[in-house]
């Protein structure tokens, strides 16, 4: 017999057993080929695959909790298969932001299979996020695992932007800025009061200097800015409320301010929103200083160690040993 053209036809392609094989091309060769017939048969086999998906189990987030714009948290999960090893198999993780409708790739995954990814939130806030795990084994079969419930992803708290005041007499009064200011140019600070401002001026102890403003009707100004930590006199036509918009510290990661003084007389400013002591402001400079006078809008008054010092007020201090105020 000879079976070299010999073909075998499934009844199906599918997987199954017991399956109906036609057998097809079979001969009978040799010198008495001719006394014999031959009946193609027909027989059984079985079509054996690998079907089975893997095993994949999403364990965080998995629903109700709450994450950060920005802020990182661990995606956590274990994805196993009965033939591919845990290490090949081909991972993709998503996430969706509207409740499973669309999905984007988790940005930064390895795909290494070792059950965690630190992922940074995305900047896109929503109360329907889910997070999507998707293995694929070596046949080629898909295995996945969503988020049980939607989480939160919350957009960053901008805390609001310190606002104080001060208040203006008419006539002369010594100042300064209880914060940094989110303009330091001088025609921001003293927007609102402008009108009602005859002069600024300002004494730089460095170089034993006075700077001035006179407003856009006056002489060319020397003094341009107010910043913090210094003490402005501030000469009204009338009484008006300064309103001082900026922060307490600067942004991360710049360090906090620092002033530094000269030996002799410097125009200091407190820049605090709430009183300390003298001494406690001056704790970088101790020792360094022997005279302290507020203005309370008609005389000097002399301002002990023991004594507070007033958010909004300026300061002259006589000082013998040059040195840095630390706020």
């Amino acid at each position: 017999m000879n079976t070299n053209a010999a073909v075998g036809t499934f009844a199906t392609k599918n997987i199954s057993n017991n399956i109906t094989v036609t057998v097809s091309g079979l001969t009978i060769g040799g010198t008495d080929a001719g006394n014999y017939s031959l009946t193609q048969p027909t027989t059984t086999a079985s079509i054996f695959g690998e079907m089975t998906p893997p095993t994949v189990t999403l364990n965080s987030p998995n629903g109700g909790q709450t994450f950060t714009v920005g802020t990182a948290t661990v995606i956590t999960w274990s994805a196993t298969d009965n033939l591919t090893p845990a290490a090949s198999l081909v991972l993709t993780l998503q996430y969706s932001t509207n409740g499973g409708t669309t999905w984007a790739s988790v940005a930064g995954f390895d795909g290494i299979n070792d059950g965690a990814f630190s992922w940074t939130v995305p900047a896109t806030a929503s109360t329907t996020c889910l997070v999507r795990l998707t293995a694929t084994d070596a046949a080629g079969n898909l295995g996945a695992d969503t988020s049980d419930a939607v989480f939160t992803i919350a957009a960053v708290s901008v805390p609001p932007t310190p606002v104080t005041t001060i208040n203006l007499t008419a006539g002369w009064n010594l100042v300064s800025l209880t914060q940094i200011p989110t303009d330091p140019t001088i025609g921001s600070v003293l927007t609102g009061i402008s009108a009602n401002v005859i002069s600024v001026w300002y004494y730089d102890a460095s170089t034993s200097t006075w700077l001035s403003y006179d407003g856009p009707a006056g002489a060319p100004d020397t003094l341009t800015t107010m910043t913090d930590g210094k003490g402005y006199w501030v000469n009204m036509a009338m009484s008006a409320t300064l309103t001082i918009t900026g922060s307490d510290l600067p942004a991360p990661p710049a360090t906090p301010p620092t002033y530094n003084v000269v030996v002799g007389w410097n125009l200091i400013g407190f820049k605090s929103t709430a009183s300390m002591t003298a001494s406690e402001y001056l704790a970088g400079i101790t020792g360094g200083y022997t005279r302290i006078y507020r203005f309370d809008g008609t005389n000097y008054i002399i301002v002990r160690t023991t004594d507070n010092l007033t958010p909004g007020a300026g300061y002259w201090i006589a000082v013998t040993g040059a040195g840095t105020i630390y706020p």
